[in-house]
């Protein structure tokens, strides 16, 4: 109980997959929001590792998205958890970057993965994306396709292109 709401803390592991089944059981258990609390990679040159993004949806490249729902689904948070979560951020005196994130299933590209080459982040950081995760478009796909709020508060371990990983040619 935190001041008088029962809240559940969930570890669900890296990637959209194992991610989604977590979620999955978690409504099924009752959940009504759900907000995930974790890592991403910066996607603008400004947000820089320790800072704080608020995905309000995200650009969904993952096998589970491509599996599980038709092209095109979106994958966006719930309006009233993004409006809280920025709330309780000011409330915190820590500002955050709120918008678009990129959800994908690689963490280390190979030299032959189709979206190693820097154009891949460069192209998704010029459409105003600000950071690279791995889960949160599964979670709101599945908040969506259940009626169930989500939203996310990112922590910025770095950013992608500064980084020596920054996939630059």
């Amino acid at each position: 109980m935190y001041k008088g709401l029962l809240v559940t803390v969930c570890s669900h592991g890296i990637g959209a997959l194992g991610a989604a089944i977590a979620f999955e059981e978690l409504i099924a258990a009752g959940a009504r929001t759900i907000i995930r609390v974790g890592t991403c990679g910066g996607l603008q040159l400004n947000i820089n590792a320790g800072d704080l993004v608020i995905a309000t949806a995200a650009v969904q490249n993952t096998g589970y998205g491509n599996e599980n729902l038709p092209p095109g689904y979106p994958a966006s948070a719930d309006y009233e958890v993004i409006n809280a979560l920025k709330q309780a951020t000011m409330y915190g005196g820590v500002t955050a970057s709120t918008g678009l994130i990129l959800t994908r299933d690689v963490f280390y590209a190979s030299e032959a993965a189709p979206t190693h080459k820097s154009d891949y982040h460069l192209q998704l950081s010029r459409a105003r994306v600000l950071a690279v995760e791995m889960e949160c478009a599964a979670l709101f796909q599945i908040g969506n396709l259940h009626g169930v709020r989500t939203g996310a508060l990112l922590a910025v371990d770095g950013n992608v292109l500064k980084s020596s990983e920054s996939f630059e040619t």
